[in-house]
């Protein structure tokens, strides 16, 4: 989800994971956990977008992945990834 004031939120996951035998979020055994952290992910943060309203990039603030947080710059190469006009008059 982006928002008009070029904030983000992306969640990914995998919809065949199998459920943790322990039902606790918290109570999964090795395995159910190393599945869980390869298989999903989730960060937030900021967007920049320059003059012309194309996105260079996602700032990574907070991430289940430790070591996405504060230094991964995102970068998009769709060729298609323009901002809406709201967003480029915004800036």
């Amino acid at each position: 989800m982006f928002t008009l004031n070029v904030h983000f939120v992306e969640v990914l996951t995998d919809p065949d994971m199998q459920r943790f035998a322990s039902n606790a979020r918290g109570g999964g055994n090795e395995a159910e956990n190393r599945e869980a952290m390869a298989r999903n992910i989730g960060f937030f943060g900021t967007y920049p977008i320059d003059e012309n309203g194309a996105f260079s990039g996602n700032r990574v603030a907070g991430a289940t992945f430790p070591n996405f947080m504060k230094t991964l710059s995102w970068l998009f190469s769709c060729g298609m990834c323009q901002a809406p006009m709201s967003l480029r008059q915004r800036r």
